[in-house]
């Protein structure tokens, strides 16, 4: 069967790479690893079954036959992906896109099939990465979670959520603001 969809999808786990997910999945009976990549923490592609193999990730809507599955490593109900992992999914996304003619309306989170799950978390940023997937942003342009994490680093500000959902801020200044002081303090 032709890949027509990309199934995005979080671990629900704070570490984990392809070999620890490898050993749960065969643990439960599987054959294999049930995704085609896992993006580690650090950002590095890890390959798991082959393209064309069917996963074992989302039953619903036969999209273990339809689909090319990737998990990011980490909870993103309580987090969001760190920038590497993020960028490491962008690159990978586009390549598969290209390969195999999917559209941009046809990347799916494991959710919108498998409604039970919050997956791939409740905070991963997904209008943002569909954004730049379509081409309406390029990630660089609207990096204010780095410039945010930049700022907690250095011991600027306590709570990133705090700048982000701040009601009473114009969001457009407070993201100009704080992305050319984290340049100064590089």
């Amino acid at each position: 069967m032709n890949k027509t969809h990309i199934v995005i999808h979080h671990s629900a786990t704070d570490t984990g790479d392809i070999e620890s997910f490898r050993r749960y999945h065969i643990s439960k009976g599987w054959r294999d690893v049930g995704y085609h990549y896992v993006i580690n923490k650090e950002g590095s592609l890890q390959k798991g079954r082959v393209e064309n193999d069917t996963a074992a990730a989302c039953k619903e809507a036969k999209m273990n036959y339809k689909g090319i599955h990737i998990c990011l490593t980490g909870n993103f109900d309580n987090y969001e992906p760190n920038n590497n992992q993020f960028a490491t999914l962008i690159k990978i996304v586009n390549d598969i896109m290209k390969r195999h003619n999917i559209p941009t309306n046809n990347i799916k989170k494991h959710t919108d099939y498998a409604h039970y799950k919050s997956c791939p978390g409740l905070k991963f940023p997904w209008t943002r990465f569909i954004n730049i997937m379509k081409g309406e942003i390029k990630m660089e342009d609207n990096d204010l979670t780095s410039a945010i994490n930049k700022l907690v680093e250095k011991g600027v500000i306590d709570s990133p959520n705090y700048w982000i959902n701040n009601g009473t801020w114009k969001k457009e200044y407070v993201e100009l603001l704080i992305k050319k002081f984290a340049t100064y303090i590089n």
